[in-house]
């Protein structure tokens, strides 16, 4: 995977991964692996869209389809031939072509920024049964390349003036307002989706949900012996008066 230089890296050094418990997760960190997803395959169809604006002349339009987005012989037909600039339909069809391309040739690892996120502990960690992994960004180059989330009303726009690694960067980082209760950070590459090996130290610690089962934790805890140093525990625990999650270091027992 190429991975991208940080721009708008997230301040926190400290990332965070929320899983159910189960055989994904146990192979994950046993091998010290992350799931690298196409935005193709996200749970959220809007994700990874943007809104095009296809006005350019003819010089623009070479310049923006020379960047590398398609073969030459096609930006020949396009440009010399077909007359893309003055021809809208066409500038837009071609464009959401070109975005789609590019949207189904990234790989992104999502994280979030915090640990103690009712919503996400509900809907990526198995209703509080699962953990939520810490990563320390400083401990692995490839955790470096990280970028913030931006949430947005609508989908962000570009122009043909846009760099790809602009257009890149504004892809995978607009989201919808909505699931701005998530604090997404994302690293991105370009390549095929799949697992990659991350340096075994970056994982400084794992959070075990308020409901995780005793057999479920004995089997992340197993996996962790083999850490050097080993990850510290720490305990989601709930509060009898109020809406929140409190994070506690715990042993093994």
């Amino acid at each position: 995977m190429a991975f991208h230089s940080p721009i708008n890296r997230v301040t926190t050094m400290k990332l965070y991964k929320y899983r159910r418990i189960d055989d994904y997760t146990i192979a994950s960190i046993r091998d010290s692996t992350l799931w690298f997803s196409s935005p193709a395959d996200f749970n959220d169809p809007y994700d990874c869209r943007l809104s095009m604006d296809s006005y350019g002349t003819k010089e623009e339009w070479e310049n923006f389809l020379r960047e590398g987005f398609i073969p030459d012989p096609i930006i020949r037909d396009l440009i010399d031939r077909r007359q893309i600039h003055n021809d809208l339909d066409l500038a837009i069809h071609k464009l959401q072509a070109i975005m789609e391309e590019v949207r189904h040739s990234l790989c992104v690892c999502c994280f979030s920024q915090l640990n103690n996120s009712i919503p996400m502990w509900s809907h990526y960690a198995d209703g509080h049964k699962g953990i939520c992994l810490e990563f320390d960004s400083e401990k692995d180059t490839k955790l470096q390349n990280i970028f913030d989330v931006n949430y947005c009303e609508s989908f962000p726009s570009i122009t043909i003036r846009n760099t790809k690694e602009e257009i890149m960067k504004k892809l995978v980082t607009s989201k919808a307002k909505a699931w701005n209760y998530e604090s997404e950070c994302r690293i991105f590459a370009r390549g095929e989706k799949g697992l990659t090996k991350v340096d075994r130290r970056s994982m400084t610690g794992v959070i075990f949900g308020c409901s995780c089962p005793l057999q479920d934790k004995e089997k992340v805890i197993n996996e962790l012996r083999a850490y050097v140093p080993v990850p510290k525990l720490y305990k989601a625990n709930t509060k009898i008066d109020k809406y929140e999650v409190v994070i506690v270091e715990c042993s093994e027992k």
